[in-house]
């Protein structure tokens, strides 16, 4: 523990479950009140530097090197049944990782104007930092409406998008990928996703609370639902600790 804050997670009978199924199938898990006492972690988290850019992300983050043993061994003791075989360690997020959004909604690329899948880790995770007076929006999670898949399937053998495959005579899972998400790249609509367009179709929306994690399978569309302009302060911000997992260190 860093001194002066507090990173304990809280004991497994302290929190409350609830799994909700993408398509019926695809479970996100939500656990509230993970960790102990969320304002010193908010308050380590405020204190951190937010400069380095990660890929699309439209913000910032910042890590700091201390354990996440005793954050993974309560994930897995309350998400082991719907996730377990997603839950290993990833090799190059083994430190805590915290974002805020603070891209002008106005200046969003495209590829951030529209639901993606994460190929990096097999699953992922967020716990909402952003003080209760100021959460707004969540995550949610998207179907391609003319493949009708709501996830990027890990080979072509896969039976469950067998069609999707076929009908839009995909090679390759790369290439299924290209026409899902590039089909909508000339005019995905302004800001974050937020309701059905020609392309996407909203499946599930998970709203932001106070001190809650949201985990799930990376490869389901999915993008943060952010319907204003947060603060421009972290203590108003969208702050969240971001989480990876893998099958595997391999």
């Amino acid at each position: 523990m860093l001194a002066g804050f507090d990173l304990t997670v809280s004991d497994s009978t302290k929190v409350t479950k609830t799994v909700e199924y993408v398509d019926g199938v695809w479970p996100v898990v939500v656990i509230d009140g993970i960790y102990a006492n969320p304002d010193s972690v908010h308050a380590l988290a405020s204190d951190l530097s937010f400069h380095h850019r990660n890929g699309n992300y439209p913000g910032h983050m910042a890590s700091i090197s201390l354990s996440l043993e005793s954050l993974k061994m309560l994930i897995f003791e309350m998400c082991g049944t719907e996730l377990g075989h997603l839950l290993g360690p990833h090799r190059y997020y083994l430190d805590h990782v915290f974002a805020v959004i603070d891209d002008d909604i106005e200046t969003l690329n495209p590829r951030q104007r529209q639901p993606h899948y994460d190929d990096f880790c097999d699953a992922a995770g967020v716990i909402y930092l952003t003080k209760p007076e100021f959460c707004a929006g969540g995550t949610s999670f998207w179907r391609h409406r003319k493949t009708g898949l709501v996830r990027i399937p890990d080979t072509l053998e896969d039976e469950w998008a067998a069609e999707a495959i076929f009908t839009t005579r995909s090679s390759s899972v790369e290439a299924l990928v290209r026409h899902c998400l590039d089909e909508a790249m000339p005019d995905p609509g302004p800001g974050f996703p937020s309701k059905m367009t020609k392309w996407w179709q909203p499946e599930l929306l998970v709203p932001m609370q106070w001190n809650r994690l949201v985990i799930y399978d990376s490869r389901l569309f999915h993008t943060p639902d952010v319907p204003q302009q947060f603060g421009t302060t972290n203590e108003e911000r969208r702050l969240t600790q971001n989480l990876y997992f893998s099958r595997s260190l391999s």
